[in-house]
This record gives C-alpha cells, sequence and structure tokens, in this order.
C-alpha cells in the first residue's frame, strides 16, 4: 500500500508497518458496506426471512467496525505528523496547520463532489423507476452548497448520501491534532522542556473529556470531539509502535498505557462495546507494527488492494445499492433470488467502479463518472423495457414470509432506562408502519409532524388515497379495545421465541385492567381510528418535565406500510410539546431490532448496547431535538486517495 495520503510524508519505515492497517480497514470497510446494504432499499425485505440472524447481525453489530476506522484514522494521522512523540519535529505556526488543513480538504472534496453527483443522479433514476421510502428526494442548491463546504453535519442539513458527515468528521479530528500539536509546541517553550509530555498530556486531557463526557453527549455528534477518544486511542498505538526505533518507544508506550486505563476504568463504569472494538484495533495496530505480516503473499496483496479502495468504496456503495435495488426490485419484486443477486450484483459494482475512480486525477474522475452514468442510464432503460416482470401499477405490499416475527417487531420486558426507581416494568414496542418490518433507511428524514405519500413514479398511476386517520386522546373506556389491538399482536408476533414465563409475563401488562392502571398512575394514551374502528396506539409517560417515554407504539396487522405509526409519532410530539407550550427536550423508547429503522428514521439514535432477556430483545433510543436531523454510525475510512 502506498503511503497514506495525509499531508505531510511519514518518515521511512519498514514496509512492515502498515499490513495490520490494510488488514483492518479491508475488513471494517466490508463489514460497514454490508450492514448499509441491510439497512436501505426493497431487497434485504425479501431477503430477511430467508436468513434473519444474518441480516440482523449486519445491521446491529457490523456497524461496531466504524471504532476501527476511528483508531486507525487517528494512527494515520499521527504517523504523517508526528511519528514519534518526544521527536522535536517541524516548527509548528499558524500558517503552517491553515495550510495543512487546507490542503487536507482539498484532498477531500473532489472524490466527495464525483460522489455527491453520482447520488443525486442515481436517486433521481431511482425515483424514476420505484417510489421508494429510502430514496432521497431531490436536492436543494443549500445542500449541496453545504455539502461541498462540509458544513452540513453543523448546520443539521440532511444528508444526501450515507456517511457524508464524517467527511466533516475526518476534516474536524485531523485538524484538532493539527491545532494540538501547534499547541504542544508553544506550551513546550514556554515551560522549558520538551513535547512529549506536553503532547501527552493535550491527547490524554481530551481523550479522556471524549471518552467520559462527550461521547456520551448527542449535541455534541456534528463535532470531533466526540470521536476524539477513539483517534487519540491511534494516535497513541503509533507513538508507542513508532516502527522506525529499534524498540518501542517508552513515552510513547507510557501514552498508550495511560489510555488504556482510562479506557479500563469507562468499561468498568459503564460497559459498551464500542470501547471494546476500539482497544482490539489499537492492540493489532500496535502488534502489527512491531511484527511481520503472518499471511501470503496474495492474501496480503488482496487486504492492500481492498484498503486502498475503502475511502471510494464507501463514497460511492449507496447510490449503488439505491439503484440496484429499485431497479431489482421492479422487475422481479418479492422474488429472492433477484434479490440476493442484486446485492451481490451492487457489491460488485462497487468494488469496480472504486478499483476505477482511485487515484485518477479531478479531470480524469469526472471523465470516468460521465461514463459511468452513461451505462448506468442505458442499462437502467434496457431493463425497464425488456425486463420481466414490469407491470403499469405500484407492485403490493408483500406479506411476510416468516411467521410474523418480521411484521410485528419484538418487544423485550426490560425496565426503560430512565425510569424512576420502583416504576412499572415498561416494554419496548416497534412502530409496525412497515410491510414485512425490516431494516429501512438510515438516512434519516424529519417528518416535522405530516407524513408525506411518495409520488407516483414516471408511467404508473397514482395509488388511491387512504382512509382518514383520526387522531385523539383515549380514556379508560379505550382499554379493553387498545389491549385487544396489543395483545393480539404481541402473543402472535412478539413472543414467537419466548418461553412460557415471559410470554405470560409480556400478556399480563397488556390487559384492560393493566391498561387502566397505566391510565391511573399517569401513562398517556392515544389512539387512531379509521371509521371508527382502532387501528393504532400509543402510550407515552413523563418522566420530567423535559423527558417522555414511549411506553406502547402499535399499529394494525393490515394497515402496515402506510405511514400510520409516524402519523402517531407526530402526534406524540406535537401533544407532549403542547403540554409546556416549548418544544420536548428528548423522547427515550426501548426498540426492537427491527424497529431500529423507522425510530432512526425520526431521529432516535441508540443510547445503550443491545440488551437480552428471556428470548425478547430491546436497544434504548433516543430523540433529542440537537440529533433529530443527524445520522447515526455511518463512518466513511479516514484515508482518501492520494
Amino acid at each position: 500500500m502506498p503511503a497514506p495520503p495525509h499531508d505531510a510524508p511519514p518518515p521511512a519505515a519498514p514496509t512492515a508497518t502498515l499490513w495490520a492497517v490494510d488488514l483492518v480497514k479491508a475488513l471494517a470497510a466490508q463489514l460497514i458496506v454490508w450492514h448499509h446494504f441491510v439497512s436501505y432499499g426493497p431487497l434485504v425485505k425479501t431477503l430477511r426471512p430467508y436468513a434473519p440472524a444474518l441480516v440482523d447481525w449486519l445491521y446491529i453489530d457490523a456497524r461496531m467496525a466504524v471504532q476501527a476506522f476511528l483508531v486507525v484514522g487517528g494512527f494515520l494521522a499521527a504517523r504523517s505528523l508526528a511519528p514519534q512523540l518526544d521527536a522535536p519535529g517541524p516548527a509548528w505556526d499558524g500558517r503552517r496547520v491553515a495550510t495543512l488543513a487546507g490542503r487536507r480538504y482539498r484532498r477531500l472534496i473532489p472524490p466527495f463532489f464525483v460522489a455527491l453527483a453520482l447520488a443525486i443522479v442515481c436517486a433521481a433514476l431511482a425515483r424514476a423507476v420505484l417510489a421508494d421510502p429510502d430514496t432521497p428526494a431531490a436536492p436543494t442548491f443549500r445542500q449541496v452548497l453545504f455539502h461541498l463546504l462540509l458544513i452540513h453535519d453543523i448546520t443539521g442539513t440532511e444528508a444526501l448520501t450515507t456517511g457524508a458527515w464524517y467527511v466533516v468528521a475526518d476534516l474536524q479530528l485531523f485538524t484538532l491534532l493539527l491545532g494540538l500539536l501547534w499547541l504542544a509546541q508553544a506550551l513546550a517553550r514556554r515551560m522549558g522542556c520538551g513535547p512529549a509530555p506536553v503532547r501527552a498530556a493535550l491527547v490524554l486531557g481530551l481523550g479522556a473529556l471524549s471518552l467520559f463526557w462527550a461521547s456520551r453527549s448527542p449535541a455534541l455528534e456534528a463535532w470531533a470531539l466526540y470521536f476524539f477518544a477513539a483517534y487519540a486511542l491511534g494516535i497513541a498505538a503509533q507513538w508507542a509502535a513508532w516502527a522506525a526505533a529499534p524498540a518501542p518507544n517508552r513515552a510513547g508506550v507510557a501514552t498508550l498505557l495511560a489510555l488504556l486505563l482510562l479506557y479500563a476504568l469507562a468499561l468498568a463504569v459503564d460497559w459498551r462495546e464500542r470501547p471494546l472494538v476500539s482497544l482490539l484495533t489499537a492492540t493489532l495496530l500496535l502488534w502489527g507494527a512491531r511484527a511481520r505480516c503472518p499471511f501470503g503473499p496474495r492474501l496480503q496483496a488482496c487486504s492492500a488492494g481492498l484498503s486502498r479502495i475503502s475511502y471510494w468504496v464507501f463514497l460511492i456503495h449507496y447510490p449503488l445499492i439505491m439503484l440496484f435495488g429499485v431497479v431489482v426490485e421492479r422487475l422481479w419484486p418479492g422474488q429472492p433470488l433477484p434479490a440476493a443477486a442484486g446485492l451481490l450484483a451492487a457489491w460488485a459494482a462497487t468494488l469496480g467502479l472504486a478499483h476505477a475512480l482511485q487515484g485518477a486525477g479531478p479531470a480524469a474522475l469526472f471523465s470516468r463518472l460521465l461514463d459511468v452514468l452513461r451505462r448506468l442510464a442505458l442499462l437502467l432503460v434496457l431493463g425497464v423495457i425488456v425486463g420481466p416482470g414490469v407491470v403499469d401499477a405500484a407492485p403490493k405490499p408483500r406479506p411476510c414470509a416468516s411467521a410474523g416475527k418480521d411484521a410485528a417487531h419484538t418487544l423485550a420486558p426490560t425496565p426503560a432506562k430512565a425510569d424512576t426507581p420502583g416504576a412499572q416494568t415498561t416494554f419496548a414496542q416497534a412502530p409496525l408502519d412497515a410491510p414485512c418490518g425490516g431494516p429501512a433507511s438510515r438516512i434519516q428524514r424529519s417528518f416535522r409532524g405530516t407524513v408525506r405519500q411518495p409520488a407516483p413514479s414516471r408511467g404508473r398511476s397514482a395509488a388511491p388515497a387512504l382512509p382518514e386517520l383520526r387522531l385523539r386522546a383515549a380514556g379508560h373506556e379505550d382499554a379493553a379495545a387498545i389491549s385487544t389491538l396489543i395483545s393480539d399482536l404481541a402473543a402472535r408476533f412478539m413472543a414467537a421465541d419466548c418461553d412460557a414465563e415471559a410470554r405470560q409475563q409480556l400478556l399480563s401488562t397488556m390487559t384492560p385492567a393493566a391498561i387502566r392502571r397505566y391510565l391511573e398512575r399517569g401513562y398517556r394514551y392515544h389512539v387512531g381510528e379509521i371509521d371508527g374502528r382502532l387501528v393504532g396506539v400509543v402510550g407515552i409517560r413523563r418522566h420530567a418535565p423535559t423527558h417522555t417515554h414511549i411506553h406502547h407504539l402499535f399499529v394494525a396487522e393490515s394497515e402496515h406500510g402506510r405511514g400510520y405509526a409516524s402519523r402517531l409519532w407526530a402526534h406524540v410530539r406535537a401533544a407532549t410539546a403542547a403540554d409546556d407550550s416549548g418544544d420536548i427536550a428528548e423522547i427515550t423508547v426501548n426498540a426492537s431490532p427491527y424497529a431500529l429503522a423507522i425510530y432512526r428514521r425520526w431521529g432516535f439514535l441508540p443510547d445503550g448496547e443491545r440488551r437480552e432477556q428471556d428470548g425478547l430483545v430491546d436497544i434504548p433510543m433516543r430523540w433529542t431535538q440537537a440529533a433529530q436531523a443527524r445520522r447515526s454510525d455511518d463512518f466513511l475510512p479516514d484515508v482518501p486517495p492520494a
């Protein structure tokens, strides 16, 4: 692999230093790509009943690989800017910091611009083929401008492609390290000491601040400090493993050990999987810097090749899966073999296009992009014209192939994270608002109290208007109807994998008497009716003036896929905010794995690790005003092409 394209050439070091970096980037990149492949588009809804465990693992656990990219990013940034902790290095001043930061921006923007153009064109083609909720709308001038200025995440502008916000994080983290090196030099001169203790203190201090505070504050997700704990671990690993020295650097080892102690303390206080992934990645990088590659030359070359194109892979995979997904769904709706072939074809196209774009200059990039777009348009036209299964009407929602677990999301009898001591046990309900309950878009959109129906595609008749949903507050007289709706769904779908005791406990919390007790204790229920028939219900509890917890959220199976759950969510926000004549600071829910997609679409972010009890699974999630327009866990690798 060539030298990482950071803004200062690294000193000479053995080539074995980077085999671990290549391995981490190659594996983690593919995990994140497939995580997104099962998060977007209609194909995963077809495939999930045939491989539910694999899809769930890719959707929930594979995203942990983003931590590896943060650690690798810090490792490579330190390798290029300050590879040795106690070496004086070049003179740092404001002009040098600005020059290197500007150079970094200029290297990030050309590939990012090409990816944005590809995403916009592919989204337009996808909208012409099939109306799918995961396909973004046409962008505004403001969106494109803010993306090119890399301020879209800071301003809360909706992303045009997955992982776009990490380009902002990359520039911020790199610039923050430049500022730390400049500040360390100034402080060392004033204190009359070497740079090592000051650099170590600054990195450890900011790393601790990020680990114990910033990374737990969703309002800070748009800023580098939120991610700096993992980035600092990579910096310390490079300082400890400085491979040009015959032995590990003592000052660097001491810094790394101090940071490892901070991580151990953080895990002891609150066990989290992401810091553990960061620790394992740093350990592998440290070992790889001092050891020869244990793999053969072919595997090593494959790893280096995948690592080299990883930045392009992350920039372009979303437009391709978006386009391939709607085309396959249009031609072969609900058929598993074409759906699987479509995912594999999107993956192969991603790798092939990334390889073609890697290393190209700006002029060659646009030329190759135009050639790719021409071929995509030609294939799209030919496929839609002559492909089998093309119909004029939109395909109807497919029934789930499983026993129903995919249509009604599970709920787990675990206490709500924000419940007060002694509070009634709450459950993680999923809004039943998708035909098959599978993962959907990870690009979150704000509904702002309304639900927009997808516009009909060209050449297709518009869908009939949906019946009007009447929303109102529920009273004690509604307890029996609410219990009937949610108990039936729970018995058929949610308790499928539970033992008898857990099933009985679950259903005992949904009886008419239990619903009345909730109402008496201050829980508030809202119901949705169509022609007097109860089709949806949401139950909430106020824990504090600025905190509300969603206790129940159900939609009748016959009404799935019509946006009624989103109407209930919008009603919750409007009704809750109206109580205080203001906005609610946060709303929490314990969501099932199958409900993650729709909660993310509403602006919820994970607020803890996955929990399991007696076969019931939930994940704590939190919605805040600051995080409403934010994206979660969509990362790009740190190193762009040279």
